[in-house]
């Protein structure tokens, strides 16, 4: 399982050592010395790995899952395009839409758009 901890730093600090964790602010430098690391990654085509690097820095929030594909699946790698023409404007405003009518009905859907947000964001909150 993998989790999103928000903690102060100092906590951060004395757990760090504990878990497996990609850093928010060099996210880039995280995910190449882990893919360094990995010798199923070196041993796939040096194009697709410079495709997965790519997809993987503008995309960090699907790392872990898309590395696992690719180990699996080695073949051409696959960009995923889940909504592409969103925009942050557009969801806030469906979001604001939903709110303003509020029901348990619109729950999911209000849900599935504050995680879309969050992918578009792509950590830079």
């Amino acid at each position: 399982q993998k989790f999103f901890i928000f903690v102060n730093y100092s906590s951060y600090k004395k757990n760090s050592l504990q878990s497996l964790r990609l850093n928010a602010y060099d996210y880039k430098k995280d995910i190449s010395s882990f893919v360094l690391k990995d010798q199923d990654f070196q041993s796939l085509a040096n194009e697709i790995r410079t495709d997965f690097l790519n997809f993987s820095y503008n995309n960090p929030h699907l790392f872990f899952s898309e590395l696992q594909k690719l180990k699996v699946h080695t073949g051409p790698f696959e960009r995923v395009k889940d909504h592409e023409n969103d925009t942050i404007l557009s969801i806030r405003k469906e979001i604001f839409e939903y709110k303003n009518e509020f029901s348990i009905k619109v729950l999911s859907r209000l849900y599935g758009l504050l995680k879309r947000e969050v992918k578009i964001k792509k950590f830079n909150f």
